[in-house]
């Protein structure tokens, strides 16, 4: 339990006063404002003290109080400051403390929190998150990823993903042949880095693949963390293709436009240990689907149920591919054959959507 005074126990005292606030047909209490006060500038103390805010859990404050942010922001009328605000300064926090960072597994627990944080929101709105203190310290963030988790140095690619598509959507960028060459170079050492990933995972991880749309994994998580792996090497063939299409050298040979329907394919493949809870056997995966085994996956209402957490993942995972196509088709030069072939893949996103919904509700 954190001492009275620290970061945390402020935090904690702050949210417990607006949790109890909110009984009150949501009119806050006279005390929250003045603790928010307070947390905000004990924060500001313990940042400038890195080691110190180890002890003082600052960033566990911080997390707190982006997530009461949150939900005052729910409260109707309330004027909410964006997540981004908390989120700025739990980066910074996370800069300045470099290794520390890795001292034991709260500190880590923390740190994955935050990255966890920045990579979904930036990759909800890349354009709103352009100048966040994440981008500036890209290069330490990646160094960082690096050396922990297999999560967290997808984490970390996240963000180079982010970043370069922001980039890349600025107006004023590509108007020079050495921003063109410098930016196609960060597009093949990125990739280089994706396949380093894959190819240094545990080997226990490597799925039983028994068809092109058929692959189970030894467990939901593995089979999550492979198909965010995925989403990251599509969004970056993805780019390397909108540049090629901007600057006039298209992939003549159709060897970047395979490669992206062979990565949306091992998505597809995924869906059934997706849906599975535990650590299935490979019988019990292949026996998710047996009347679809040589097509492409159909979720039923059953499995959702079965598994809703699993239902919830793969939401999340069709939202994406389902921007990442539709970007694909709009803003780069893509043979008829791709076209046709992503809008078959658009079609499955929406149909097994809308069973996740049937099954969950919206």
């Amino acid at each position: 339990m954190p001492g009275g005074g620290s970061p945390l126990a402020d935090a904690v005292s702050w949210l417990a006063i607006y949790m109890m606030g909110t009984c009150s047909k949501g009119k806050p209490y006279a005390l929250e404002s003045g603790l928010l006060a307070r947390v905000i500038k004990s924060v500001r103390q313990a940042i400038a003290d890195a080691l110190a805010s180890l002890k003082d859990e600052t960033l566990s404050a911080v997390m707190l109080l982006e997530f009461g942010e949150y939900l005052f922001g729910r409260r109707h009328g309330a004027a909410m400051l964006p997540p981004m605000s908390h989120q700025r300064g739990a980066e910074a926090l996370i800069r300045k403390r470099g290794g520390l960072n890795f001292k034991d597994h709260n500190a880590l627990t923390l740190l994955a929190a935050v990255r966890n944080n920045a990579v979904n929101l930036a990759l909800d709105d890349g354009k709103g998150t352009v100048n966040w203190d994440l981008w500036s310290i890209q290069a330490d963030i990646e160094r960082l990823g690096q050396s922990c988790t297999p999560a967290m140095q997808l984490d970390a690619h996240a963000t180079s993903v982010v970043a370069l598509r922001a980039e890349f959507d600025r107006e004023s960028a590509l108007l020079y042949t050495e921003s063109v060459q410098i930016m196609r170079e960060r597009l093949v050492e990125l990739l280089s880095r994706l396949s380093l990933w894959e190819y240094q995972a545990p080997k226990d991880w490597t799925p039983h693949k028994a068809n092109r749309f058929q692959h189970c994994y030894p467990s939901q998580d593995i089979a999550y963390l492979f198909i965010q792996y995925y989403l990251l090497r599509f969004e970056t063939i993805q780019l390397m293709q909108e540049l090629n299409a901007r600057v006039k050298t298209p992939d003549r040979s159709g060897h970047q436009f395979n490669h992206a329907k062979d990565v949306v394919n091992n998505i597809v493949a995924a869906e059934a240990s997706l849906l599975t809870k535990g650590k299935p056997s490979v019988k019990e995966c292949l026996e998710t689907c047996p009347d679809r085994v040589a097509g492409m996956p159909q979720a039923t209402i059953q499995q959702c149920l079965a598994s809703t957490r699993g239902a919830r993942l793969l939401g999340k995972v069709l939202t994406r591919l389902e921007n990442d196509l539709r970007r694909a088709l709009t803003a780069s030069e893509i043979p008829k054959a791709t076209s046709t072939d992503y809008s078959v893949y658009l079609n499955w996103v929406r149909r097994e959507r809308q069973t996740i919904t049937d099954a969950l509700g919206a």
